[in-house]
């Protein structure tokens, strides 16, 4: 039981050390001309260690979405009134508190990574309820997790663009007038 958990302790450190060399190398040079070389340098691995938990950089990049996605959204999901929130708040709070990483993929034109959201939208949708607020057939539905996660990701991109001079809560607002809710 004691190697299980030093096991997975020694890979949670070996992944986590290379997700921070790769983003350390992001600030120093373009996505493009990094390594894998690089990274393990930076990260004091080996190349046999990088490739046994990621295929390529960009996996290194959405593990490390992923893992923000889900912590930030754990907590919303064990809210008991979502009347005062909504997903695109969520979704903008959550890119606001990680705004340096966001303008590093920016800056890289990396920033359709973030679109990995989706599969977080159904699941917050089962909290907020907030498709079937909308009336949306059962057909419908099934696409409304691809056509939000788009259109968040879309008006993240323009709020950068525009020098990120709104909130998030006015984002969130912004989005619910664009689309309705």
């Amino acid at each position: 039981m004691e190697e299980v958990k030093s096991r997975n302790s020694s890979v949670s450190k070996s992944k986590k050390m290379i997700t921070k060399a790769l983003i350390g190398l992001m600030k120093e040079k373009d996505y493009e001309e990094i390594t894998i070389v690089e990274i393990t340098n930076r990260a004091d691995r080996v190349r046999r260690t990088f490739y046994s938990h990621f295929r390529n950089k960009e996996e290194v990049l959405e593990s490390y979405i992923n893992q923000i996605i889900e912590n930030h959204i754990q907590r919303y999901l064990q809210m008991n009134d979502y009347s005062e929130i909504t997903i695109a708040e969520v979704y903008f709070k959550l890119w606001a508190k990680h705004l340096d990483f966001v303008l590093l993929l920016k800056k890289n034109d990396l920033l359709i990574l973030l679109k990995g959201f989706e599969k977080y939208i159904e699941e917050l949708d089962k909290a907020f309820s907030a498709f079937s607020c909308l009336g949306l057939s059962k057909h419908s539905a099934e696409y409304a997790p691809k056509f939000y996660a788009g259109a968040l990701w879309s008006t993240l991109d323009k709020w950068i663009e525009k020098g990120m001079e709104e909130s998030p809560t006015e984002l969130g607002e912004l989005f619910g007038e664009l689309i309705g809710w």
